[in-house]
């Protein structure tokens, strides 16, 4: 009798090895289809840990939110847009810190690690549920602030409502003035199909995505980001004809490529300010903060230290 070849064993442990991880994979995979939040929560702590962010939670108006942060100097503050969350900051918030900045994000009421919000929440209550987190983490009372898309027009709102706990700040693809909006699939995708399509809405060059990506993009929480938004559409906080009378100082920032909030939306907030301040990213769309974050840090540190905000000498260095 011949003995059986060891090339058909090891084939047959590699078939059991295969089958094993297949079944794994399986088992991962319907567990994310069933809980797509432990995708979430995992892409999220990888993002902490590739930027080396801090992280944590604090208690602000009876609401816990999530906050990341990096660097060390005068701090600023980053508002993400709807449906986002603080780890999407995470390029923005790293470029910023190597320029000598403390930056620290929040998680919007029922986005990322922060708790749902008890009742309904505007653009105002939005801004100010913001500004009493950063007070309870002990920043100082008058933060520089940055807002990325719907994050800008709670940024902007603050700034006009409440000038008195506002710093400078830095309006980065924000909505506020009258356009034309996209489809609500664009801005709100459902499906995995409907994520790929509204990749050409928000990057002037979509990055390629696999299939996987796109299906937990149309699955992600929206938090208060419909309710935002049916704030926004209400008019009333359109803040086009107050921006003439902005007691802070603002730089606004546009990618020249946005289909979401187009530049020529942008040129008109930043020629209603006191003082025009505007930077047009050529080959970025409304993502600007991922498709060149370094542009958009040069040019928010750049402006922080030509109003004197937090007295910088140099990066790294604070008087």
């Amino acid at each position: 009798m011949s003995r059986p070849r060891r090339g058909g064993r090891a084939a047959r442990a590699a078939a059991r090895v295969a089958a094993v991880l297949l079944a794994l994979a399986a088992v991962v995979a319907l567990a994310v289809a069933v809980r797509p939040g432990i995708a979430f929560a995992a892409a999220r702590r990888i993002a902490y840990l590739r930027a080396g962010a801090e992280w944590g939670t604090v208690d602000a108006g009876g609401q816990r939110l999530g906050w990341i942060a990096l660097g060390e100097g005068p701090p600023i503050v980053l508002v993400h847009g709807m449906r986002a969350e603080a780890s999407i900051m995470t390029p923005l918030a790293g470029a910023l810190a190597d320029r000598g900045w403390r930056v620290v994000a929040f998680d919007l009421p029922g986005h990322g690690r922060s708790d749902p919000p008890a009742g309904p929440v505007e653009i105002d209550g939005a801004g100010e549920l913001v500004l009493d987190a950063a007070a309870a983490l002990g920043l100082p009372q008058r933060p520089a602030l940055l807002g990325h898309s719907m994050g800008g027009w709670i940024v902007a709102w603050q700034a006009l409502a409440h000038p008195e706990r506002c710093g400078p700040v830095v309006l980065v693809s924000a909505p506020g003035v009258w356009t034309d909006l996209p489809p609500l699939d664009r801005l709100h995708p459902e499906t995995a199909a409907e994520a790929r399509r509204s990749m050409e809405y928000f990057f002037a060059t979509p990055p390629p995505a696999p299939w996987p990506v796109l299906w937990l993009a149309a699955r992600r929480p929206d938090g208060i980001g419909l309710e935002l938004l049916r704030s926004a559409l209400s008019g009333r906080y359109m803040v086009g004809d107050l921006l003439p009378g902005l007691r802070v100082p603002a730089l606004v920032v546009a990618g020249a490529k946005d289909r979401i909030v187009p530049a020529e939306a942008s040129r008109r907030m930043a020629d209603a300010l006191p003082v025009r301040r505007y930077l047009e990213v050529p080959e970025a769309g409304h993502m600007v903060i991922w498709e060149d974050p370094g542009t958009v840090a040069r040019a928010a540190d750049a402006f922080l230290r030509e109003v004197g905000y937090g007295a910088v000498q140099a990066p790294g260095q604070v008087r």
